[in-house]
């Protein structure tokens, strides 16, 4: 499923730095369509700063291509573009 997200990201049309962090959370995504890292592994696979991912984050939810999920003091990410994951469409 993560590869043809993956495949999917890369024909997308979008700014390189959310791109690319799209590429990375549609490579971690479970059955469930959802992304839970641990702290700093986004920062540390991509090489932005807190402040660079927060911000291509926000600019992925803004666009309609994730939703930010909050679970106790967890932060996840769920996919919301192309083929059904997690049985969404």
């Amino acid at each position: 499923m993560s590869a043809m997200l993956m495949s999917e990201v890369l024909e997308f049309s979008l700014p390189p730095v959310p791109k690319f962090v799209l590429y990375l959370l549609a490579d971690g995504i479970n059955c469930d369509g959802e992304y839970w890292p641990k702290y700093g592994v986004l920062e540390r696979k991509t090489g932005c700063s807190s402040d660079e991912l927060y911000l291509a984050l926000q600019w992925l939810g803004e666009a309609g291509l994730i939703r930010i999920l909050r679970r106790g003091g967890a932060i996840g990410y769920r996919l919301s573009f192309g083929h059904s994951v997690g049985g969404e469409e």
